[in-house]
């Protein structure tokens, strides 16, 4: 069982964790990688899982907090077998 963590984005090693949840809580982070930006050899990679009924994908560094603690970009509770992907679109104003 796997799923499918996906950089859609220009940004360059993507960072990016796994958790598993148990009864709706999530647990610490299970697994961990990092991704080429979009349409680069890596840009997407088959995370292993097992042991839990779903999980949750988080990618980070997508910003700063005032308290400089980290921000993140965290996926729905998803099932194995599920494709992730990061997609920001920014254009300019």
């Amino acid at each position: 069982m796997a799923i499918e963590v996906v950089n859609s984005t220009p940004a360059q090693n993507l960072e990016f964790f796994v958790v598993g949840y148990v009864n709706g809580s999530a647990t610490d982070p299970l697994w961990s990688g990092n991704l080429a930006p979009s349409g680069q050899d890596g840009y997407q990679v088959s995370m292993p899982v097992s042991g839990y009924e779903s999980y949750g994908v988080a990618f980070y560094t997508v910003g700063w907090l005032p308290n400089n603690e980290w921000a993140y970009a965290m996926s729905p509770e998803v099932t194995d077998q599920t494709l992730v992907e990061l997609a920001i679109n920014v254009q300019a104003n």
